[in-house]
C-alpha cells in the first residue's frame, strides 16, 4: 500500500480560528476602518490611523501615516502601512521622539507569554521593513507603566528594498506587573527619531528603571525626519512565545476584521468612511418609543474589550455631518443624540426628536481602545 505524503505548510496556511501563535492584532496592515487608504497627517497627537497601529510622538516635523498596497514581494502580504515625512525636522532635541509605529497588546493576548512571573517565557519578534532612510532604528517593549523596559535595534542596510527583521530569543522577564486581564499588557515601540535623553540601557536587556534612557540602547538611531518625503514601509509584525521566528500567521480577512472589532467598530459599510452623513439605505433606524422620544442600539459585532465610548452620525445623505446627531428617515430634518449607554455586548441612546416622523436614521461608532 502506498500512502499520501502530507504537506504540512500547506496545512499550516489553512486560516483557523484564532490559532493564538502571534499576540499582535493586525500585524499584517490589512483592516483599517477609520481611514480607507487614506493619507492622514498628524502632529504632536496621539491617535489610531490603521486598526490597532497608534501614532504618538513629541517632534515639530510633520508626519503623515497611510495604508498602501506595497509590500514585500513573493509573500502573501497584501497591505502595509506607510509612515512619511511631509514637513523635516533636520534637528532633534534631546527630548524628542516620535512612534513610527505603536502597538498596545492587551493583557489577554501576550498573558502566555507569563511576563513578569517566575514562568516567563523567551519570545520571539518579526517584521517587514523598508524605508529610503538607511541605519539603526531603536525599539522598546515594556509593561504598560513602562517600569520594565527592553530596548533593542535593527538596522536597514539597503534602501527602498524590504527586508525581513527578526529578533530572536528574547529574554524571559519575571519581575513587574503585565496585565493577563483586559487591560493594558504591554507596548511595542518602534521609533523614527529618538533624542539622547531616551538612550542609555543595555541592548536586550530587560530594564527595571523607570529612567527614561532605558527606551533605546543604540546612539546611532536615524533620524527620520531629517528631509521631507522621507517613507518607511512596516507589514507582518508578529511576536510569539518560543526563541525563533517562525512564519507569518495569516489569517482570513474576516478573523482579521473580528479581532479589530473587539476594540473599535462601526455600523458604516467596511469601505465607507466614518463619520459622515451616509446613505440612509445602509444606515441604522430606530422607530418612535413615543411621543418624540426614540431608543436606538444594536449588539455589536463582537464582545468589545471594555465600555466603549459612542459616537452617532446622521444617516442620510444630504445633511451636515454633526456629531452625535440622527436623522428621520425619509426627510433631512435633524435632532440630536443623548444619554449614549455603551456597554461590551451593545448599546442604547435616548434620543429627544420632537417634532420627527416615526422613524429615524442613524450610524455609529464604538471605541474601546487602549489608550
Amino acid at each position: 500500500m502506498t500512502r499520501s505524503v502530507i504537506d504540512y505548510s500547506e496545512i499550516n496556511d489553512i486560516p483557523v480560528l484564532d490559532r493564538g501563535r502571534n499576540m499582535v492584532i493586525n500585524g499584517a496592515m490589512r483592516i483599517s476602518q477609520r481611514y480607507i487608504d487614506e493619507e492622514v497627517s498628524w502632529g504632536g497627537v496621539t491617535k489610531y490611523i490603521l486598526d490597532r497601529m497608534r501614532v504618538t510622538g513629541q517632534y515639530t516635523a510633520g508626519l503623515s501615516t497611510q495604508q498602501v498596497d506595497d509590500v514585500p514581494p513573493n509573500t502573501k502580504f497584501v497591505k502595509s502601512m506607510k509612515v512619511k515625512c511631509t514637513t523635516a525636522q533636520t534637528s532633534i532635541g534631546a527630548s524628542d521622539y516620535f512612534d513610527i509605529v505603536r502597538h498596545q497588546f492587551e493583557g489577554h493576548k501576550v498573558a502566555p507569554a507569563m511576563h513578569g512571573t517566575s514562568n516567563g517565557r523567551v519570545t520571539s519578534l518579526s517584521f517587514w521593513v523598508k524605508s529610503n532612510v538607511t541605519g539603526v532604528y531603536n525599539f522598546t517593549l515594556a509593561n504598560a507603566s513602562q517600569s520594565h523596559k527592553l530596548p533593542h535595534f535593527f538596522t536597514i542596510a539597503a534602501a527602498n528594498t524590504w527586508q525581513h527583521v527578526k529578533i530572536e530569543n528574547i529574554p524571559a522577564i519575571t519581575s513587574g506587573t503585565f496585565d493577563k486581564g483586559n487591560g493594558s499588557g504591554m507596548f511595542l515601540r518602534i521609533y523614527g527619531t529618538l533624542g539622547t535623553d531616551w538612550i542609555g540601557a543595555t541592548d536586550k536587556t530587560w530594564s527595571t528603571t523607570s529612567d527614561n534612557t532605558a527606551f533605546g540602547s543604540n546612539s546611532s538611531q536615524v533620524n527620520f525626519t531629517s528631509a521631507a518625503n522621507n517613507e518607511f514601509y512596516i507589514t507582518g509584525i508578529q511576536y510569539e512565545l518560543g526563541s525563533k521566528c517562525t512564519d507569518y500567521e495569516h489569517k482570513s480577512f474576516e478573523q482579521d476584521l473580528r479581532e479589530c472589532q473587539r476594540y473599535y467598530c462601526k455600523s458604516y459599510p467596511y469601505y465607507k468612511k466614518p463619520g459622515v452623513a451616509a446613505n440612509a439605505g445602509q444606515s441604522r433606524r430606530a422607530t418612535q418609543f413615543d411621543t418624540g422620544r426614540y431608543w436606538p442600539g444594536e449588539n455589536w459585532p463582537v464582545t468589545m474589550r471594555g465600555n466603549p465610548s459612542i459616537t452617532v452620525w446622521p444617516g442620510r445623505t444630504g445633511v451636515t455631518a454633526n456629531e452625535n446627531y440622527v436623522t428621520t428617515y425619509n426627510a433631512n430634518n435633524t435632532a440630536s443624540a443623548s444619554n449614549l449607554y455603551g456597554a461590551t455586548a451593545g448599546w442604547t441612546s435616548y434620543i429627544n426628536a420632537s417634532g420627527l416622523n416615526n422613524m429615524v436614521s442613524f450610524h455609529y461608532e464604538a471605541d474601546a481602545e487602549l489608550q
